[in-house]
């Protein structure tokens, strides 16, 4: 069996989840991937990891046409609830008679522009912006056809609880995001911190993250061997004798600073956008054993109920928080295996695909 992949864009979010569910799929069948490009991006990401990627520029008048030729698999996933995936597999369902399976692993309605909370307000937005096919309008439109889908997957019991669907972390490999495999001593000496109490955040500055409010907060924690390094590209905020900027790193670079840090903050907002998103270095801190501070949203405290929570709504509990984990240990790993292991979801996100489309062993 042949699945084929459709995704919406190229963007870094995208990237995870689809890595995520393709590692999960790829050694049990053959995999397409497709990519509808609308912005000329130039994320190298995609064809550098999947091997059977393919990336069509976004036309109008020539997109269904293109996608018809292009889509040969006898099964579509589709990422995201978003018109350039899921709209254009629902097009591809009638036309090839191929069964859909959506994931969905965030409201998307309140992840396109102008990222707002109030429909009349998204929908006044975007009437200029009717040449943009992921707009506000037309994923919100595009919402009311997510039962349509032949099956739904999901990447959060919250997700879940509004949309329906199968359960499917974004489980890493936990053979890369081991502490037991890695020299942690000789880490810390070459990224110069022996004597620190390292922070660790991997990530980018944008809506959900609020990073310029962890930055704000370890500078005013009175302690002179706090060190707060941060994965990714934020050229935007300026470096300090408590922030350092690492640049980007591939995942097995994440995975030995992790396993040399000593704790990770996930300052992720209360928006609209962030409802029921799980970002995937929450399960990398988890696998590698490391204390981990996050806001008590959503369902992270069912998910994650050995971690140590701050009141969102509280400017002061974060650094209240941050300074009771210097000293706790993660013991989470043995506990988070049982549950959710990459070899956990590969085996039901086969089972499942095997079980519904009627796939003999």
């Amino acid at each position: 069996m042949k699945i084929s992949f459709i995704i919406p864009d190229l963007s870094d979010e995208t990237f995870q989840r689809l890595k995520s569910l393709y590692n999960m799929l790829k050694d049990n069948f053959e995999i397409e991937i497709i990519a509808v490009d609308t912005k000329k991006s130039k994320n190298k990401l995609f064809a550098q990891y999947f091997q059977n990627f393919k990336k069509i520029k976004y036309d109008l008048g020539t997109i269904i046409k293109d996608l018809k030729k292009n889509v040969t698999g006898d099964l579509i996933y589709a990422i995201k609830a978003k018109p350039t995936s899921f709209g254009f597999a629902m097009s591809l369902k009638s036309i090839k008679k191929i069964p859909v399976i959506l994931d969905i692993s965030a409201n998307e309605t309140y992840n396109c522009f102008p990222y707002t909370n109030s429909a009349v307000k998204g929908i006044l937005s975007s009437i200029l912006l009717f040449k943009d096919t992921n707009s506000y309008t037309y994923t919100k439109i595009l919402e009311k056809r997510i039962k349509l889908a032949d099956e739904i997957t999901i990447s959060s019991h919250l997700l879940q609880k509004k949309y329906g669907g199968t359960l499917i972390t974004s489980s890493p490999d936990e053979n890369i995001f081991n502490p037991e495999i890695y020299k942690i001593n000789e880490i810390r000496e070459s990224m110069n911190w022996t004597d620190k109490k390292v922070i660790l955040f991997a990530g980018k500055h944008n809506r959900d993250s609020d990073i310029a409010y962890l930055i704000e907060t370890v500078e005013k924690i009175d302690r002179n061997d706090l060190l707060l390094c941060i994965i990714g590209d934020n050229k935007k905020i300026k470096e300090s004798d408590k922030v350092r900027f690492i640049g980007y790193q591939p995942e097995e670079n994440i995975a030995k600073l992790l396993s040399a840090c000593d704790l990770v903050v996930v300052p992720q907002k209360d928006t609209y956008s962030s409802f029921g998103k799980i970002p995937v270095k929450i399960y990398e801190t988890i696998l590698s054993n490391k204390p981990l501070v996050m806001p008590d949203l959503y369902d992270f405290k069912d998910l994650f109920p050995d971690s140590i929570f701050y009141d969102a709504k509280d400017n002061n509990s974060i650094s209240k928080a941050i300074l009771l984990a210097l000293d706790a240990k993660n013991e989470n790993r043995s506990q988070f295996l049982e549950k959710y292991s990459f070899d956990k979801m590969s085996k039901k996100l086969i089972e499942f695909i095997k079980t519904k489309f009627l796939i003999e062993n």
